[in-house]
């Protein structure tokens, strides 16, 4: 698919509409401006040209994002961010064109995330590697993922495959948008906001350079999200 018919498809009602009917089936709260889904959709036809003509013309610009903090049940809290509806909108529909491209590059050794895969399925690669030897493993994770992951080399791993400024310059925007925390607006330009609904894809983005460094050494990798294990036969590789 050409740039100019990439951003064709992101922005069509078509698929704009598509990606309401993803954003409706998994519900959620209302973001910065208390619109529910339901208001949203008395006027759908309207929101959804409208949404559509600001993306065209280049005047959308993304809401402030809503930070709400959920317990892990360790002590610690995570932070989750809840955009307004037509925000949601918009990444679903980004995410409906830009996932196929990059499912086809991913590695086989990410499980998160993904269509046809789970952590049930990372764990059935780990017996399988265990049972042929792979006995010596390496757990780890990457520490404060998500809220680390610097924009600019984001974009730059995206551009790799995307060409089309009009996309880049569209998550840019919803990468930068503010966030409404604490009943206070600021400005964040590093990490991405988990509960976006395109973060996860954004996540595996920058990780699969992750995977092929590693994979590329012979070692052999399973990755779901920021945690990960490297299996060999012996401890010495």
């Amino acid at each position: 698919m050409n740039d100019q018919k990439l951003w064709e498809k992101v922005c069509s009602y078509q698929n704009l509409r598509l990606a309401w009917h993803k954003v409706k089936e998994k519900r959620g709260g209302p973001g910065v401006d208390q619109m529910t889904l339901d208001e949203f959709e008395q006027n759908l036809d309207d929101n959804l040209n409208t949404l559509r003509d600001l993306l065209v013309t280049g005047d959308y610009k993304p809401l402030p994002v809503v930070r709400i903090y959920k317990d892990k049940g360790n002590g610690t809290k995570r932070s989750i961010g809840i955009p307004v509806v037509r925000d949601k909108v918009v990444q679903q529909a980004l995410l409906l064109v830009l996932s196929p491209i990059f499912e086809s590059e991913f590695l086989d050794c990410s499980f998160a995330y993904r269509p046809g895969r789970s952590a049930l399925n990372a764990i059935d690669m780990l017996v399988a590697l265990i049972k042929k030897g792979y006995k010596w493993v390496l757990d780890g994770d990457i520490e404060n993922f998500f809220d680390s992951i610097d924009h600019d080399l984001l974009i730059s791993f995206v551009a790799e495959d995307v060409a089309d400024t009009r996309v880049l310059k569209l998550i840019e925007a919803l990468l930068n948008a503010s966030v409404f925390d604490n009943m206070s607006i600021h400005e964040e330009y590093l990490g991405i906001t988990q509960g976006s609904v395109i973060s996860p894809l954004f996540a595996n983005i920058f990780l699969h350079r992750f995977d092929q460094a590693i994979t590329a050494k012979g070692y052999h990798l399973i990755r779901y999200a920021d945690d990960f294990v490297v299996l060999e036969e012996t401890q010495e590789k």
